[in-house]
Parts: structure tokens; C-alpha cells; sequence
């Protein structure tokens, strides 16, 4: 699915609920990240993200989530496997910048009229709209550019109608580093070489998230 076409859902979703109760909030994510590779070894990969968050009410025990944010971070590098299967150190890094569009559902297993407090299951899907790796440089050259990628999201929410907290886990379901090769110099033969990377991501994260109840429709 290209950026248009993500665009334009993001549009009817918004167009489809505006005439019923909903709520416009900002918000602050915290992603640990788990990339696993044969390819690739990080150290570490974590995430921060501010944006926007649109919930729509469905009915009592149900409301859909909007939710696009900025994430910046960093990707610290360890070590790769070579074209020629060596595993070589790295000790450069990748900054992380991606744009990211998010649809979720939320099932209540709490929720009253005669209280505030509301606890419950959230599902959905989300994809980066505009993803960016920056390398910071080393002697290992890092090529390609690391395309859309979607990921499913489980977790639970709760707190009041303007305060929410989420913690959810994420999987991306395809191979997060596809369009991304490495190359360097191989030392035994003296020559350039180039490999592409395979590995998959999965995360933790707490997202908070602050609404203006009701600001847009009161």
C-alpha cells in the first residue's frame, strides 16, 4: 500500500466518525526495540515519539484510536557477517527517524458511567509512513533505504477519559531490513563487497497520552 493511499484511509476514518462522540489528545511513546539478525548484531535500539491521538466511540466498550506520531532514535551497531560469512565489529550507529501511522481498537473490560477509571484490551496494526536511517559513520558502509514497514499491535489500556497509559508489544511481520545492504572491505581478498540484511523486529513500549475531551465536537 503506497502514501497516498494511506493518506486517504486516514482521511475517510477521520470523515466517517467526526459526527460522533470523540476526543483529540497528544502523546509520548517509549519503544524498546528487539532486532534479532544472523545478519546484523546491535547493542541496542530504542525509541522516543511524540504525536497526535484521535479516539472515536464505537459503543459503550469500544473506541477506535488514530494515532501518528514522529519517533526518533538509535540503532547502536555491534557487529555483521560479511559477504564472505566473517563476522566483522562494527561501532558506528544509525539514527532512526520514522513517521508513523497507527489504527487500534480498545475492548473495555472496565468501563461505567459511575466512574472515571477504565481498563482494557487494545488491538491494531501500524505502518511507517516515512521511514530514515542515517548512518553515522564508520569504516562499514550501509546502502539502500529502509522501506515501509507494517507491525501488529497487542496491549492493554487504561486510566480516565483525558489520561491513558498503554503498554503494548508490537511485531513486525515482514523483514525489517529489507532494502538495506552493508558493504566494506574484506581483507583477506582485498575487494569491496555488499551483502543484504535480513532480520526480524518485535517491541515493548509505554505510550501516554493526554486528551482534550471532547475538544473538537463539544
Amino acid at each position: 500500500m503506497n502514501k497516498k493511499n494511506l493518506f486517504i484511509l486516514f482521511y475517510l476514518f477521520l470523515s466517517t466518525f467526526c459526527l460522533g462522540q470523540s476526543n483529540f489528545g497528544v502523546k509520548y511513546a517509549y519503544r524498546m526495540n528487539n532486532l534479532s539478525s544472523d545478519d546484523l548484531v546491535v547493542n541496542s535500539f530504542n525509541t522516543h515519539s511524540f504525536g497526535l491521538s484521535y479516539s472515536m466511540f464505537v459503543f459503550n466498550k469500544l473506541d477506535f484510536l488514530i494515532q501518528l506520531d514522529y519517533s526518533i532514535g538509535k540503532l547502536d551497531l555491534d557487529s555483521y557477517t560479511n559477504y564472505y560469512g566473517k563476522q566483522e565489529s562494527l561501532t558506528g550507529s544509525i539514527a532512526v527517524n520514522d513517521l508513523n501511522l497507527e489504527g487500534v481498537l480498545n475492548y473495555y473490560l472496565i468501563y461505567s458511567d459511575s466512574s472515571d477509571f477504565h481498563f482494557g484490551l487494545q488491538g491494531g496494526a501500524g505502518t511507517a509512513l516515512v521511514r530514515e536511517w542515517i548512518y553515522l559513520p564508520d569504516e562499514t558502509l550501509f546502502n539502500g533505504i529502509n522501506n515501509l514497514k507494517q507491525y501488529f499491535i497487542f496491549g492493554l489500556t487504561g486510566g480516565t477519559e483525558q489520561f491513558r497509559v498503554d503498554l503494548r508489544y508490537g511485531y513486525f511481520f515482514q523483514n525489517f531490513l529489507s532494502g538495506i545492504s552493508v558493504s566494506s572491505k574484506s581483507y583477506s581478498y582485498n575487494i569491496p563487497d555488499s551483502r543484504s540484511l535480513i532480520g526480524s523486529n518485535s517491541y515493548f513500549s509505554i505510550n501516554l497520552t493526554y486528551y482534550l475531551t471532547n475538544l473538537l465536537y463539544d
